[in-house]
């Protein structure tokens, strides 16, 4: 998991958006390995349709804008890998390719 952040770089030369000071940030994740399937149950967080990773990573990048209201930051994800649909259960499951959070940061 890679994050950085740019400071308002690209958005403090506009004008309005200066005085906003909003910070915009670009993220890679990649994970590489094997997930047993009694384990399956145990992860939260695994993207729907995901099955096992075999011998491609899964990976994604990210770019959002944080620092609205000095609390609130909205992240757009887009999966590099692992895009074709999957048949589970007998059903084909699509994966979302693309994904908008929206979260709350807090920063000291």
């Amino acid at each position: 998991n890679e994050d950085y952040n740019f400071n308002g770089f690209f958005l403090g030369k506009i004008p309005l958006l200066k005085k906003l000071k909003l910070r915009e940030e670009f993220t890679f994740k990649m994970t590489y390995g094997a997930l047993r399937e009694q384990n399956r149950n145990y992860m939260i967080n695994f993207p729907e349709g995901m099955g096992t990773m075999g011998k491609m990573p899964y990976m994604e990048i990210g770019a959002g804008i944080s620092n609205i209201l000095q609390l609130f930051r909205v992240d757009c994800f887009w999966r590099l890998t692992h895009r074709e649909p999957r048949i589970i259960g007998g059903q084909e499951v699509k994966p979302r390719n693309f994904n908008v959070t929206i979260g709350l940061e807090f920063r000291f």
